[in-house]
């Protein structure tokens, strides 16, 4: 069976892996080791938020973020082909803006 579409649910983000290589920006150089490597990706999906003691607190990632993630991912998911991580937004590290080659 194959996955055709994911809706995040609850402070779950989906993000599409992008592959950087290893890349300059301004004075941060992101690089591009097996033990060291930055996890980037775009945001396809966010879930609605969750209730936390009464209060709704909304996911902080909006779909096209380029966010920095935790060595670490969450749940991989592969959807028609495709390998995607769900995760939880409080793990997403920074929204980071790409310089245009």
């Amino acid at each position: 069976m194959v996955i055709k579409k994911l809706q995040a649910l609850h402070d779950r983000v989906l993000v599409e892996p992008l592959d950087l290589g290893e890349r300059k920006s301004g004075a941060i150089l992101i690089p591009d080791t097996k033990d060291d490597k930055v996890r980037i990706g775009k945001v396809v999906s966010t879930g609605p938020g969750k209730m936390e003691f009464g209060t709704k607190v909304e996911v902080v990632a909006k779909p096209g973020d380029v966010v920095v993630l935790p060595k670490m991912i969450g749940q991989r998911v592969e959807i028609e082909d495709k390998e995607y991580w769900l995760i939880p937004d409080r793990e997403i590290i920074a929204v980071v803006e790409l310089e245009e080659d």
